[in-house]
């Protein structure tokens, strides 16, 4: 089991729409490559319809940790942040990604407010390195 990039405590496994994520309940979690995109797709696909709820919905952006540097809890080497659907999430381009918590919200909060991501039509091509 890896451990926390921040605490370095040992993360424990969580299931999240079948994919099976590292949870450090203080700081967030790990998901290894290709599950963040296969988390949000899941959720396109029972969400996908547009609620009425979707017109009151802000974009979320959490707090950004400009000076912290990160190590991916793989194979220890530092991680690049980048901003993903307004969130600055940290990864590791051979490994996964690290999001801190909240993040996973903020992202599926943002996605909503993407019109052809709820209808399905959108290239996520460049999705798919996450």
């Amino acid at each position: 089991m890896p451990a926390c990039p921040i605490c370095k405590t040992e993360m424990k496994s969580h299931l999240i729409d079948g994919y099976q994520t590292d949870i450090c309940p203080a700081h967030g979690m790990w998901l290894d490559k290709g599950e963040l995109v296969g988390i949000t797709e899941v959720e396109r696909q029972k969400h996908g319809r547009f609620e009425w709820a979707d017109l009151f919905r802000k974009e979320v952006r959490p707090p950004r940790h400009e000076r912290r540097a990160l190590s991916c809890p793989i194979c220890g080497k530092p991680t690049v942040r980048e901003l993903y659907h307004d969130v600055e999430i940290d990864w590791c381009r051979k490994h996964g990604v690290w999001l801190d918590k909240g993040e996973l919200d903020a992202i599926l909060n943002n996605l909503r407010l993407d019109p052809s991501f709820l209808r399905g039509i959108r290239v996520r091509i460049a999705d798919t390195q996450y």
